[in-house]
């Protein structure tokens, strides 16, 4: 912490120069938005959606589960009404199923 004195008389900020080094500085401007980049990236990957194909979507049911059953299924305005799905794309029917199921 400041004004602590370590080892041999140095202080904690020892290690850092007073100022940053060209080359340095210049590795700066090429990793913070390289990071910048990969941290979007990661972000837009947990937003991303499972195609209907990926996951066998069907609009019908298979014997007692279907979408509207499911933890995952985001209803539409009427409950006869197609929605959304929080991990498959697409518009999906409340009597539809998939093998991404997970029951309520």
């Amino acid at each position: 912490m400041p004004g602590e004195t370590f080892s041999k008389g140095s202080t904690w900020m020892s290690g850092f120069g007073s100022k940053p080094t060209r080359g340095a500085f210049v590795r700066g401007m090429i990793v913070l938005p390289a990071l910048a980049t990969l941290v979007t990236e990661v972000a837009k990957a947990d937003d991303t959606k499972v195609a209907q194909s990926a996951v066998q979507y069907q609009t019908k049911p298979n014997g007692d589960k279907q979408c509207s059953k499911c933890a995952f299924f985001i209803p539409g305005a009427t409950p006869d009404a197609n929605g959304t799905c929080k991990v498959v794309d697409g518009v999906i029917s409340p009597n539809g199923y998939c093998t991404a199921f997970n029951a309520k």
